[in-house]
């Protein structure tokens, strides 16, 4: 089930001005424009309905954050540090062991994982390979890694 805009928690929103609030309290929309809302909001979250003995609980499989451009390294900047805040307000929330999420911006595109120690518990997160910071360039290379990804979530 894709779930469009969902809230995931409440965040810390200095008052109007407030000089001291920085990047890492607030939300973006995809025009990079602060959003002031009580909840940060991935673009996307694929999730799979698990039922079970407590109840059907949705199981984060893929969350996708897209933004019009990432043309500078200070807009790149700002996109993976609340793209990463999104993935690990997602770790507290028993994601697929395979979860992933994919940053879209312009002609570009970055990937995030969590990390996981040898007894398989959540330690962190962790950009994959992105072209020296750059990002890479979508192409048929996305859509490969969505149809692996696929296969992944299927098993």
């Amino acid at each position: 089930m894709l779930k469009p805009q969902p809230k995931l928690r409440e965040t810390v929103i200095g008052d109007e001005g407030d000089e001291d609030d920085d990047a890492g309290n607030r939300s973006f929309d995809s025009y990079d424009v602060p959003a002031a809302k009580k909840y940060t909001e991935p673009d996307f979250i694929l999730v799979m309905v698990d039922a079970d003995p407590q109840g059907i609980q949705d199981v984060p499989l893929l969350c996708i954050e897209v933004k019009t451009k990432l043309d500078n390294k200070d807009a790149i900047s700002i996109a993976t540090s609340q793209f990463k805040d999104y993935l690990e307000q997602l770790a507290s929330k028993n994601p697929h062991r395979e979860f992933r999420g994919i940053l879209l911006g312009g002609d570009r595109y970055f990937t995030g994982l969590l990390t996981r120690n040898k007894h398989n518990e959540i330690t962190g997160v962790r950009m994959g390979d992105t072209n020296d910071g750059q990002g890479c360039k979508p192409s048929v290379d996305l859509v490969n890694y969505l149809e692996h990804r696929k296969k992944l979530f299927l098993k």
